[in-house]
């Protein structure tokens, strides 16, 4: 959101870090953004992709930092953010048939190369990347009871962590309800069906109704993904109606019939039935949360083994780091996934890349962490962030087995590893940045470095009438009109001194020394961001400019200008700093409840 004195503009895509609080999973929604995207590239391994990104959501549960519930949560997350993204024209256009060309193009080329086959579909079918020489899975439990040899094991893992075996909590046998939009998710699939009859395939493929989160989820919960993809569907000889529809294809097919001549936070509110905020766990969650204890237990516990160096634990470290370079790639194949590493790792899929940096910016569960406070199994759960909880003769904490890498976990930045666990425990106590002037522009500087080292999780930012181009003399960034008052000119003048101060021998266009050279992806990764600009200011449109930017990032940002205000006014106490006063009680309060 965007709120410029009152009017709101834009739209919330960020996820600012609430870490220490479980419900929905941020990693799981990230890995199914991920591999909902790379499944709309790579159609022809849709299965396989939206399979491993479920593994990636149950690994989740592996580490013991999630519960299967956070999962399904997560997975419907991510699966209305990315409809919601395939649904924008523009970006369909110029973000996602781009990148589908690019890396279809390379893979293709690779294949040929050597031998392979002359395209995707035809290297995929001789490499056998659909069926038994593609991904596997040899990590077994409780509710993905068969290893991943083929596709159809493929898919049936998948179909099983939909439900992780949860018994129905309302009506089943419900009509169908397929999410408005969602049949942009099968657009590269099934590029020849009409939307209707994409909404058709993810009909089908519906799993029942009546799950848990089911009821408020507008059909993501249902729709199965790893089965859309698998679809062969039959079309009349006109081609107008779908006559028959069947699951576990090789690849995504459409035929015809033979002639006679020859479709995040409120999608959750299901989970209220379950557990209530600040209070804990109501009486009808009270046997459906036990299931997802146990669940978290047996899945943690199974894949720790005897030392917590299991190969489904080191695959779990390496998800966790959700590099995408690193994770999912597996899904493709042996053959398809060595192409796809080597062109990623060497920069040659850059319109991919951008499409999957692109992904991180839908995937949103800040503001539902906030919004459910639900602990994380193995933190104390009855006394969580100093809030007696009711947990209703559950656990006080969960035997998870805690994966020795995750406690002393490289993000591979440089820096010294990181206690995961102790920092998502310890995360609670909320940080949050602020700064005006000078020192907003150092708030700035500081969420552009943390990009990259990552030693900060502030779960909001305030910043106040700040420079953010220290390559402009002041002087020049007056109006013409302004330009003819002494009084500006003289202010103008005052501001490059302090200018030159700030700057001293460092490059003015470095952007920790002038933020408006960011690129994109250190601004997407900002947490919310309240900026109040003065009307009466020099540094009125640098610091509006600056706003506008974070928001097209997809940062969460809420946009301020006091028109009477002048340079410095919250802390002169001159006109509108009450008004700013109020604004910034009542972003704080939004942030710290």
């Amino acid at each position: 959101m965007i709120n410029i004195d009152g009017q709101e503009y834009g739209e919330d895509y960020t996820d600012y870090q609430e870490p220490s609080q479980s419900f929905p999973s941020g990693h799981t929604t990230k890995t199914y953004n991920r591999g909902l995207g790379l499944a709309t590239l790579l159609p022809e391994l849709g299965p396989e992709l939206v399979a491993r990104a479920a593994e990636g959501g149950n690994n989740r549960v592996v580490l013991g930092v999630h519960y299967p519930m956070d999962v399904i949560g997560g997975r419907i997350s991510a699966s209305a953010s990315v409809t919601a993204l395939w649904s924008d024209a523009t970006f369909r256009q110029n973000v996602l048939l781009p990148a589908h060309d690019e890396l279809e193009n390379y893979i293709a080329a690779r294949c040929k190369a050597d031998g392979n086959g002359d395209t995707v579909a035809a290297c995929v079918s001789k490499t056998g990347a659909n069926d038994k020489n593609g991904y596997k899975n040899t990590f077994t439990d409780a509710v993905s009871t068969e290893p991943v040899t083929d596709r159809a094991s493929a898919i049936d893992a998948y179909t099983a962590r939909m439900t992780y075996g949860f018994s129905q909590t309302s009506a089943a046998g419900q009509a169908p309800v397929v999410p408005q939009g969602a049949e942009n998710l099968l657009l590269t699939a099934f590029p020849d069906l009409t939307d209707a009859q994409r909404r058709q395939v993810l009909e089908a493929s519906e799993i029942d109704s009546g799950y848990p989160l089911d009821a408020s989820s507008n059909g993501f919960e249902r729709i199965n993904l790893a089965k859309a993809f698998s679809a062969k569907v039959t079309l009349s000889e006109d081609g107008s109606t779908i006559t028959a529809i069947s699951f576990g294809a090789k690849a995504p097919t459409v035929v015809k019939t033979a002639s006679s001549k020859d479709t995040i936070t409120g999608l959750l509110t299901d989970f209220n039935k379950y557990y209530v905020a600040g209070k804990g766990v109501t009486d009808e969650g009270k046997s459906v949360l036990a299931h997802d204890d146990q669940l978290t237990e047996d899945i943690n516990n199974k894949a720790y083994g005897t030392d917590g160096n299991t190969a489904q634990d080191q695959r779990a470290l390496s998800d966790a780091q959700m590099n995408s370079t690193n994770t999912l790639y597996d899904a493709l194949g042996p053959v398809l996934g060595k192409y796809y590493k080597d062109a990623a790792d060497a920069g040659k899929l850059p319109k991919t890349a951008q499409f999957l940096s692109d992904m991180n910016k839908s995937a949103s569960t800040g503001v539902a962490k906030a919004t459910y406070q639900h602990p994380r199994p193995y933190v104390d759960r009855v006394n969580f962030n100093g809030t007696t909880l009711n947990m209703n003769g559950l656990k006080q904490t969960l035997n998870i087995k805690k994966v020795p890498g995750y406690e002393n976990f490289d993000w591979g930045d440089g820096e010294a590893p990181d206690n995961e666990y102790d920092g998502l425990y310890n995360s609670g106590k909320k940080i949050i940045l602020a700064g005006h002037s000078a020192g907003g522009n150092l708030v700035a500087s500081v969420l552009i470095k943390n990009e990259e080292t990552k030693e900060l999780h502030p779960c909001c930012a305030l910043m106040e009438y700040f420079p953010t181009d220290n390559t402009v003399d002041p002087v020049e960034r007056l109006s013409e009109e302004l330009k003819k008052d002494p009084f500006w000119v003289k202010r103008a003048e005052t501001e490059k001194m302090y200018t030159d101060f700030y700057v001293g021998d460092a490059d003015p266009s470095d952007p920790l020394c002038s933020p408006a050279f960011a690129k994109d992806q250190a601004l997407a990764a900002f947490p919310d961001c309240l900026i109040i600009s003065a009307g009466e200011d020099s540094l009125r449109d640098d610091t509006e400019a600056f706003g506008m930017r974070l928001a097209k990032a997809g940062v969460c940002v809420t946009m301020q200008r006091i028109t009477e205000a002048m340079h410095g006014f919250t802390t002169n106490r001159t006109p509108g700093w009450e008004r700013a006063l109020d604004r910034q009680y009542k972003f704080f309060q939004e942030h710290l409840r």
